[in-house]
């Protein structure tokens, strides 16, 4: 039997009558109120329907469902995460608390951040606030980094929850992304090497 959390796994093989008896038994497992029949159907269509990984949210019951990789999964009302920040102050190893996991500084010739760029200034960890811009090499054309992180394929209903790093109100890195050109080391010189890990089950795929 499926625990909750683990998600639904779509199968495009399945009739229309056992799709909408995968969901009914999903929202069940999740806790989430039940449906009418009409509307138990039109979130299978939606969830089995969809081409590809495009974009499926449905609201229901407090909570939305969502569609990555062919799996449909919960995301909870209360789960949004609140605005925080949290300084750092060339710390090797920061706990960025309630959950969000820890992030490691490892030092590199040529890679990272300029060392000597994060011995003073104001850097600080925060989630994204939506518009953020990101230069990952000299000459390169800047990206959002909502095109960058959907190119690299993190889920929506994640992204919110990424750490990043801010060198004053400019995004200086993001978990696997990269470093912004502007602030990265020189070939030769030396560097911080950031490193997130997520607490755990606070970014299950």
């Amino acid at each position: 039997p499926r625990a909750a959390g683990e998600g639904l796994a779509l199968d495009a093989a399945l009739d229309a009558a056992r799709r909408g008896n995968a969901v009914r038994t999903f929202l069940a497992v999740e806790g989430l109120a039940m449906p009418s029949e009409a509307r138990l159907a039109e979130m299978a269509r939606q969830l089995y329907g969809a081409r590809g990984d495009s974009r499926v949210r449905i609201v229901h019951a407090g909570a939305t469902l969502v569609r990555h990789r062919g799996v449909a999964r919960i995301v909870r009302m209360e789960d949004a995460p609140a605005p925080w920040r949290v300084d750092w102050r060339g710390e090797r190893e920061l706990d960025l608390g309630r959950g969000r996991g820890q992030v490691r500084f490892t030092t590199a010739r040529g890679a990272g951040l300029a060392a000597e760029l994060c011995a003073a200034g104001d850097w600080h960890f925060a989630p994204r606030h939506g518009g953020e811009r990101l230069r990952l090499a000299p000459g390169a054309p800047t990206r959002t980094l909502k095109n960058l992180l959907r190119e690299a394929a993190v889920p929506e209903w994640q992204r919110e929850r990424l750490p990043l790093l801010f060198h004053g109100a400019r995004i200086a890195w993001a978990p696997g992304i990269g470093v912004a050109a502007e602030l990265a080391c020189a070939p030769d010189a030396p560097g911080l090497v950031p490193d997130w890990t997520p607490a755990p089950s606070s970014l299950s795929d």
